[in-house]
This record gives C-alpha cells, structure tokens and sequence, in this order.
C-alpha cells in the first residue's frame, strides 16, 4: 500500500513489486491489529467500521434495557461498547470533525439507551448524570498519558526522541524550560502528526500535572481536568 495525499497518489505509477515469482497486490486499504489504515490515512474507513460494530451493540444493549438497571446498563456499555470507543484512538484522533461527530453522536444514544430517555434530551444533562466523559475529552487524555510515558521513558524505545524540552535545546532559564518543544511543522499534515498534536494538547497542562512523579499520579490529576468540548459535541445530536 502507498500512503499520500490525492494528488500524490493519483501521479504515482502503480506499485509493481515481486517476491520470487509472486506479484504483491496493492491495496488502498488494510487492517492491520484491528485498525483499518486506508492510503490517504483519513481513517474514515476506519471509523465507519467502528460505528458499524458500536451501533450493533448499542442495539443489543437497547434489546436488553427493559430487564436492566441503570448501573448494570452503565457497566455493560463500559465493558462491551466503550472499549470498541477507545481502541487505538491515539492513532486516529486527527480524524475530520465529521468522523469524530459521528463516534459521539453514538455516544449520545448510548447515554440515552441507558437511561431510557428520549432524543430530545440533553446530551449534557445525560453525560452529566451518568458521569461520562465526553469521547473528545478521553481521546484527549489517552493522547496525553502516551506523551507523558513517551518523555518518562515508560513507552516503546523508538518514541524515545518523538518529544523534547526546551531545556534541552538551550540552557535560558524562561516560564517555559519545563515545556514540550514544538516541532517546526508547517503543513496541515504536519499538524496531524501524533508529534505534534502531543506537543499541542501536553503543554497546555497545567505544570503540576505536568510534573508528576509516577504515571498513576499523572493519570490521577488528569482525570480532575475539563478540556474544552467543541460546541458539537454537546448539541443534542441523535
């Protein structure tokens, strides 16, 4: 599979590559650990496959709602249609605003589900009384829980350099010595990279936070944050 943008891929001769007397079949997408990667790294393929097994869920849990209590359908959406929510999502959190409206307009109806209120409820007074999290907020966390293990030496060897202080490219005693520095990236690709939406979203942690000695006091304190929700997120969208 080739990875570009649609202009790069469309003036890029087809791939022609043999193993032996195997030609190797290119392909536009792929799903590699249970993530769909397509070759323009949208993750639009990716995301309908998610909403596709978390809509047949939340049926299963709407099916089963009647013979339920609260706290059981609560604890049956954490355990069979959040996780589906949540994997890998630090790998496709740059996804459009769209896809993104999409996972959380299935969030709502789950919340719904739930507490077995209609399509007119508020979705924030059903987040509220469920204490759930918006998906933005958790993807937000995940993203900045891998950055923290990234600089503590706690994730895979080949991130070790993905993040640096700026104490370390110069010795200037300034307010922002203990911050991530920015990679110099330009393009709207660029800023898609986890490198850089990490830096973004981590430096805006307050410096408590940020300075946390172990990961579980690090996870600790960020659950105690609001980020900002975008005004989609919190509409009543069925």
């Amino acid at each position: 599979m080739l990875f570009g943008t649609s202009g790069k891929l469309k003036a890029a001769p087809p791939l022609n590559i043999q193993i032996g007397q195997e030609t190797i079949e290119q392909v536009f997408q792929f799903k590699y650990l249970g993530v769909l990667l397509d070759c323009k790294i949208t993750w639009n393929e990716h995301i309908d496959m998610v909403c596709s097994k978390v809509s047949q869920r939340i049926g299963l849990l709407w099916r089963l709602r009647s013979c339920l209590t609260v706290n059981i359908a609560s604890m049956l959406y954490k355990h069979i249609i959040l996780p589906l929510l949540d994997y890998c999502d630090i790998v496709w959190e740059n996804c459009s605003s769209t896809k993104q409206r999409q996972l959380q307009v299935l969030q709502n109806r789950a919340a719904r589900v739930v507490l077995q209120m209609s399509q007119r409820s508020s979705t924030h007074d059903l987040h509220t009384r469920l204490n759930w999290k918006y998906l933005i907020q958790r993807r937000k966390e995940h993203l900045c829980v891998m950055v923290y293990k990234c600089i503590n030496g706690l994730a895979p060897t080949y991130l070790d350099t993905t993040f640096l202080h700026n104490h370390m490219l110069h010795r200037y005693n300034t307010r922002q010595t203990s911050l991530l520095h920015p990679p110099n990236y330009t393009t709207t690709s660029g800023h898609r990279t986890f490198a850089y939406r990490g830096t973004t979203i981590y430096n805006t942690l307050p410096a408590d936070v940020r300075l946390a000695s172990t990961l579980n006091q690090f996870k600790a304190s960020l659950s105690n944050l609001e980020f900002t929700v975008p005004l989609t997120a919190n509409n009543n969208f069925d």
